[in-house]
């Protein structure tokens, strides 16, 4: 891939690697940037990971050929997961922290962050001109229950929701 044209270009995915008693599965992330280079060590993960996190890495030596590759290593654990890969520029602006939720009720919730910088926010119509957005957001409890009638597995549907 091309990435010359990122301003501090970085690769951004999602993974998780369970162990198994004292088993650990190891996932180790290289790049090199021609077809006939040699692949270089980005980043290695050889503990446990339960849940899924996301990884962000820095992408040094941009170049117009950049390829990445992951090896995962198994020693008999739950295995490695990877899952939604992004590579993109690095935003000029931090990312928000303290995020809250707060005053939930059965159709509503008051979302509160800290922004790390000072931030404007501007929306322009097609037209350019400036506008007012209402957002209207519905939160509901999900039910996680999943059921095993073997051979099929059931999840119990939330009332009034699209999917689940």
């Amino acid at each position: 891939m091309d990435i010359t044209s990122l301003t501090s270009p970085r690769f951004i995915f999602w993974h998780t690697q369970e162990a198994w008693g004292s088993d650990q599965d190891t996932l180790a992330l290289y790049y090199k940037t021609a077809a006939t280079g040699n692949w270089t060590l980005l980043a290695s993960y050889s503990s446990s990971v339960t849940t899924w996190i996301e990884r962000t890495i820095n992408l040094p030596n941009g170049s117009n050929y950049y390829y990445i590759a992951f090896k995962a290593t198994s020693d008999w654990s739950y295995g490695v997961t990877i899952d939604e890969f992004t590579v993109e520029a690095t935003h000029s602006c931090a990312k928000p922290n303290a995020i809250t939720t707060t005053n939930i009720t059965g159709d509503s919730a008051t979302l509160s962050w800290t922004e790390n910088t000072t931030a404007t926010f501007t929306l322009t119509n097609q037209e350019g001109c400036d506008s007012i957005i209402s957002l209207d957001l519905t939160i509901r409890s999900v039910d996680k229950t999943i059921t095993n009638n073997d051979p099929e597995l059931e999840a119990t549907l939330v009332s009034g929701a699209q999917y689940q």
